[in-house]
């Protein structure tokens, strides 16, 4: 148990099963996903010719994301 040290007593919305790092609320987990998009862009040039990221792709992941549509703790990428 690696997270959840200061945030025992707190109702979770999601919960990650490997770290156990808690997301309170449908909020935070959209700003710790941002902050990660934030540090770690996506980077069109890995990706060849078949996926590329223009702005407009990238403000989209960035601005308007669902937390629906995260599927993965932003501490330590193990799915939910």
């Amino acid at each position: 148990m690696i997270h959840n040290r200061d945030e025992t007593g707190t109702s979770a919305y999601v919960v990650c099963g490997e770290c156990y790092h808690l997301y309170p609320t449908p909020g935070s987990l959209r700003r710790a996903y941002r902050r990660k998009l934030h540090r770690d862009p996506p980077r069109p040039h890995l990706f060849g010719n078949e996926f590329n990221y223009g702005l407009l792709d990238w403000l989209k992941l960035y601005l308007f994301v669902r937390t629906d549509r995260i599927t993965f703790c932003q501490e330590c990428s193990h799915d939910f």
